[in-house]
């Protein structure tokens, strides 16, 4: 099905009371449903569904509260309807005079246009100026205005503005607000409305510290945005490796952790595969599929295959003399360089421990000069004169595909080399016992 909506939000004041309203229209198939940010739900009426012609259906929702409690207060009606969301802000009574009342109406999608109205209804209402903001700064929208007299209700005017907006604006979820000014009241009135951000799924690589250590490399499948917090995955591989040929797998090493509200009120949950590192090294492609409600989506990666690989060239350089002769600080630098592809890990060691990433800075990979295909990283590691001067030992470790064996080179520098020196590198994996089917 598809919806576009109209969402009139009402406001009029009874001495000692405040009642507002929200229509949605325009909407298929039924159900859509209408709640209220700010109000207690047994302030509220919402009434049946009704045709509105063309196929289409159309939904209202009152609330009635007392003056003091909806003063200086914002309240948002919110129309679901099937995985979408449609909201609009109106305010409380403060800015209200006489009879005023504001309806703050958006809706319909116009092929690659928004249309939205806006409409002020009171005595006088004509003379009121329409103004439109996107995130809080005023625009030029080139808004139409009209008005009409009712009929039956003395000195009663609505004054329409419309204006279009691009898709793209509104799906990037800008907020647009229109503001009415009038003699009769000491502050506008204003209603808003941002589209609902559509819920996406994307999946994170393993990463190459987990590549290069365990068997066992995790997939992570991100899905954000999400209008439930409850949402069903399943996994997909294809394209060759030892687990390919189509397979699907709901359960396996899957696990996912608990859905984190968003501040948009909606929710992202992550699902995390245990794979194969030969199957992502092969080239198997890994598919997460997504269900939560009626809304279905799915994202897909695989690592890319082909090129020749080629293993990097390490260098490791001790601190200049002109900043040992300060002695407050020395700096290690290494560089990697001529390596394809791109990915690579580098780290620090000091006395045969691992550096903390937090110590040290890496600059790149960036391609080098002459487009040749190849890349390089450099990286610099400052550490206290003191512990350079007592003859600690500090290692740039680099990891790449292109390296025999254990996949890792290492170059180590101490104060009595002055000068890298070559070390073979042992690393011992975690499930060395590990065979994927």
């Amino acid at each position: 099905g598809s919806i576009s909506a109209i969402l009139n939000p009402t406001l009029t004041q009874n001495f000692d009371q405040v009642t507002f309203g929200c229509f949605a229209a325009g909407f298929f198939p039924q159900p859509a449903q209408i709640s209220w940010d700010g109000a207690a739900a047994d302030h509220n009426r919402n009434f049946p569904e009704l045709p509105v012609g063309g196929a289409k259906f159309g939904r209202s929702s009152r609330v009635t509260l007392g003056a003091a409690e909806a003063k200086d207060q914002k309240f948002q009606c919110r129309v679901e309807h099937y995985g979408k969301s449609f909201g609009v802000d109106v305010n409380g009574e403060r800015h209200l005079e006489g009879f005023w009342g504001f309806f703050g109406g958006f809706g319909d999608f116009l092929g690659n246009q928004v249309h939205l109205l806006c409409q002020v209804r009171g005595r006088g209402a004509a003379d009121a100026a329409l103004t439109w903001l996107v995130n809080g700064d005023p625009a030029q929208l080139g808004a139409e205005l009209s008005s009409c007299q009712e009929g039956g209700a003395a000195g009663q005017v609505t004054l329409s503005g419309r204006v279009n907006v691009s898709r793209s604006q509104w799906d990037e979820g800008n907020n647009f607000t229109c503001r009415a000014s009038h003699a009769h009241l000491a502050t506008p009135i204003e209603a808003s409305i941002t589209a609902a951000p559509k819920p996406s799924v994307s999946l994170l690589p393993p990463t190459l510290q987990d590549l290069f250590l365990s068997n066992h490399p995790n997939l992570t499948c991100v899905a954000t945005d999400l209008p439930t917090p409850d949402a069903e995955f399943t996994w997909a591989t294809s394209g060759g490796g030892a687990t390919s040929g189509g397979g699907a797998t709901s359960g396996g090493g899957a696990t996912s952790g608990p859905a984190q509200p968003l501040p948009n009120g909606r929710y992202e949950i992550r699902n995390v595969l245990e794979i194969c590192a030969e199957d992502w090294n092969a080239g198997v492609a890994f598919t997460c599929r997504v269900r939560a409600g009626e809304l279905e989506m799915e994202a897909s990666a695989r690592k890319e295959i082909g090129g020749t690989a080629t293993a990097p060239n390490v260098f490791v350089f001790p601190p200049p003399a002109e900043e040992l002769a300060r002695g407050e600080s020395a700096t290690l630098t290494c560089l990697a360089a001529g390596f394809s592809p791109r990915d690579v890990l580098l780290t620090w060691t000091q006395r045969d421990a691992p550096v903390p990433p937090e110590r040290f800075s890496i600059f790149g990979p960036q391609p080098d000069v002459g487009g040749v295909g190849t890349f390089s990283v450099y990286s610099k590691l400052e550490v206290p004169a003191v512990e350079w001067r007592r003859g600690d030992v500090f290692g740039c470790v680099v990891g790449h595909e292109a390296v025999g064996g254990v996949k890792f080179l290492q170059r180590n520098v101490d104060r009595w080399s002055a000068r890298p020196a070559n070390v073979n590198v042992s690393v011992v994996l975690a499930d060395t016992d590990v065979v994927c089917y």
